[in-house]
């Protein structure tokens, strides 16, 4: 049966050697400890971050959520090993460890003692411990000035490379622009009359032509008539007695005639004066004639010609209408493509204001960075002298040694209290002897006035 708690809180009482002496051993050990212990110093600065200088669209400033961000990078800034090594060669803080061990062992032990503290959102402190307090003073002051140095430079290069690389983007950005502005120049010329913003005067073209193709064609009808009548009127002109006609008549008769006969025949001869006397009968009738045929003969001609003059002016309307239609049928095709173009021109003109702008505040980045050294680190409290160690600390050590004393004597009470086999409760008696237990007889303290008691007393009685 395992001991009740009553029981265990006897442990304590009954082992008070083995607890106090434990506990002397543990608590002299803390406090020889901190008096043993080679002593180190720890001096730190703190340092403010001016961020106001640089344009926060250049430079967007550190938020509380980004602490730990901050913190981090900071830490391998500060704590760059080019940094350590420059410190280590110019100062000499460790100077029998770089004579026995490698210098990358000598590094990370600095820069293990080195430590870096984020307070609020625009400060940082940066502490250091060694031996020597002069020397923890020296070193936190050199990698201050180093840090300070180092990022202001880095900051201006990296003001100078944003603004180179900008004004690259911008020649980029100019080129394509002009490559762009070419091509939607050449394609309007290209494609000059089917524009979308000629789309209404080329419906309204198409409309006055076909009204003019109607009204041609309706002249068209009108002198074709005209010179059909004319035609049919010179037709009609010739009446059976006609001159010619009569002339025309005999002069075949008379070729059947010389077919079928001889000069001298009667028939022939007959035939041939009455054609000489037909000749001079058309010969005396010409002049009035001719001067009737010409009449007529010019007004069929005129006719003729107004008829082919409104063919050819039909024939050009009716290409003016297909071109114009052409034209109209196109200019959907043509206000998509020159949708594509204008979008992309307005999308190079808009990246352009935005890199010209950009480097603007390049241009007043670095200016600024070149005055204040980009983000201008400022030391609120620069590096101090330490008066008194702060490794190891007596205070600490003497609390740390009383409660790992009082601990560890408890503890080894109670395992020197288990390792015990002697009889102490009924219970353990009841399982060792055979026997029932009757009773049990508590534990008796001496009286003082038996402690007293002497032999020569009893040898009195």
């Amino acid at each position: 049966m395992s001991p009740s708690f009553r029981d265990r809180l006897e442990v304590p009482r009954r082992r008070w050697r083995v607890a106090t002496t434990v506990f002397a051993l543990v608590f002299g050990a803390a406090v020889a400890s901190a008096l043993l212990l080679p002593k180190r110093y720890l001096s730190g600065t703190l340092i403010l971050v001016e961020r106001d200088s640089v344009p926060e669209s250049v430079v967007p400033k550190v938020t509380a959520e980004d602490r730990n961000r901050q913190l981090l990078t900071l830490r391998q800034q500060l704590l760059s090993r080019t940094r350590l090594e420059t410190i280590l060669r110019e100062l000499d803080p460790y100077p029998q460890h770089l004579r026995t061990r490698p210098l990358s062992f000598v590094v990370d032990e600095m820069r293990a003692a080195i430590h870096l503290t984020v307070k609020g959102n625009d400060a940082f402190t940066v502490e250091y411990q060694h031996r020597k307090p002069e020397m923890a003073m020296r070193v936190v002051d050199r990698l201050t000035r180093l840090f300070i140095e180092d990022t202001g430079r880095a900051r201006e290069e990296q003001a100078s490379a944003a603004q180179q690389f900008l004004d690259t983007e911008l020649q980029r950005t100019r080129a394509e622009l002009e490559v762009k502005e070419r091509a939607l120049r050449d394609y309007k010329e290209k494609h000059i009359g089917v524009l979308p913003e000629q789309m209404a005067t080329n419906l309204a073209t198409l409309q006055r032509l076909q009204q003019e193709r109607q009204t041609v064609s309706t002249a068209l009808q009108a002198a074709l008539d005209r010179e059909s009548a004319l035609e049919l009127s010179r037709g009609r002109a010739a009446p059976a007695d006609d001159p010619d006609a009569q002339l025309a008549a005999l002069e075949a008769d008379l070729a059947a005639l010389r077919a079928r006969y001889t000069e001298e025949h009667p028939d022939v001869r007959a035939a041939r004066l009455r054609v000489e006397e037909m000749r001079r009968r058309v010969a005396a009738s010409r002049p009035g004639r001719a001067a009737e045929e010409v009449a007529g003969a010019g007004e069929l001609a005129q006719a003729r010609g107004e008829v082919a003059r409104l063919e050819e002016r039909g024939r050009a309307i009716e290409g003016r209408i297909a071109q114009m239609q052409g034209q109209v049928e196109q200019a959907p095709r043509v206000d998509q493509d020159l949708g594509t173009l204008t979008r992309d021109l307005d999308k190079l003109n808009e990246s352009y204001a935005s890199l010209m702008s950009k480097k603007m505040d390049a241009q007043m980045a670095r200016k600024l960075e070149q005055r204040w050294k980009g983000e201008r680190f400022r030391v609120l409290d620069p590096a101090y002298l330490p008066d008194r160690p702060s490794f190891p600390n007596l205070l600490l050590f003497t609390l740390a040694g009383l409660i790992a004393g009082l601990a560890a004597g408890i503890g080894a009470a109670f395992v020197f209290e288990d390792l015990d086999r002697t009889v102490k409760r009924k219970e353990d008696l009841v399982g060792v002897l055979p026997f029932p237990v009757i009773g049990v007889i508590g534990r008796i303290e001496p009286p003082p006035a038996a402690v007293e008691r002497t032999v020569p007393e009893s040898h009195a009685l």
